[in-house]
């Protein structure tokens, strides 16, 4: 091969080389403005938490690390674990922490003696994200002390999983983009049944959670008084379900465009709903000032 072809060669690879490089930085800086908005959007949607007000549901998933406890914040340590079991040293540590302010698991592995650590914990708040989550992980939650905040975060659920919550102590139960096993089935009227027998519970959070339209039937007999069914596909019909909710005060139902005005007015007939967060501005619906002032209030 002559030089003068080989030169050619040469360019023609180091043009491709250098295309390839700016499509992949491109595809990059996509992914990480996408994971960002992502975030960014979930955290703009605020549900009342354990103390009554409003606050982020969620927080950023970019500072878990494989196992830290974090004592920078003067309400109390934090423990942060991602792709890990959590060792006996390490709960060792946990169990020297009698005041946890929150502790955050994603994608962890649970046996039968990290179940046994785990009942042993005090932390007021809880967050599982991406974790199977079957009965005998939820025994266990439901046992640990002083446990007023529990949040699943894109787990998979065992059918009935719910069901051993009715002995805990909490009182904010978050529940977003999860499914029951197997085949990834919608919750039911029997997954929501325990709701009704935890009196502590007073705000819950669906957003982006598949149910069964009807098993919303179940709320009316619990004490929530705030809910967020973000996202969750809703229709007219549910809104009488919501309306029933005696003690409901805070509602969110943001993306779910099958509402329609008629759903808006049955809610609105339930005084006892102070606060609704709803996309109605595009709707063309027709109401009086005070109906207006109840909806987008954040309270």
């Amino acid at each position: 091969m002559s030089t003068q072809k080989f030169s050619k060669i040469s360019i023609v690879i180091g043009v491709l080389l250098i295309a390839l490089m700016i499509t992949t930085a491109a595809i990059l800086v996509h992914i990480i403005d996408r994971t960002h908005d992502g975030v960014a959007e979930i955290s703009k949607t605020k549900v009342a938490g354990p103390d009554g007000k409003f606050t982020n549901a969620w927080t950023s998933q970019y500072e878990l690390a494989v196992f830290t406890i974090d004592k920078s914040k003067n309400d109390g340590p934090s423990c942060y674990a991602a792709d890990h079991k959590i060792t006996p040293a390490e709960w060792d540590r946990l169990d020297g922490e009698k005041s946890l302010r929150e502790m955050k698991l994603k994608r962890c592995d649970f046996g039968s003696e990290q179940l046994k650590r785990l009942e042993r914990i005090h932390v007021k708040r809880m967050h599982f994200i991406e974790i199977s989550v079957d009965e005998k992980l939820m025994k266990s939650i439901s046992k640990i002390e002083g446990l007023s905040e529990l949040q699943f975060f894109d787990c998979d659920f065992s059918p009935h999983v719910l069901a051993p919550l009715v002995t805990s102590s909490v009182s904010y139960l978050g529940i977003r983009h999860c499914f029951i096993l197997p085949g990834d089935k919608a919750l039911d009227k029997s997954d929501f049944q325990p709701l009704k027998d935890m009196p502590r519970l007073q705000g819950l959070e669906l957003e982006e959670t598949r149910f069964v339209p009807a098993s919303l039937m179940e709320l009316e007999h619990t004490n929530i008084r705030s809910l967020n069914c973000r996202n969750c596909n809703l229709t007219d019909a549910e809104m009488n379900y919501l309306a029933r909710i005696p003690s409901l005060n805070q509602l969110i139902i943001l993306r779910n465009s099958r509402i329609t005005c008629e759903g808006l007015r049955t809610l609105l007939k339930a005084k006892q709903i102070e606060h609704i967060l709803v996309d109605w501005k595009g709707m063309h619906c027709s109401f009086s000032e005070a109906d207006e002032q109840r909806f987008n209030r954040s309270g």
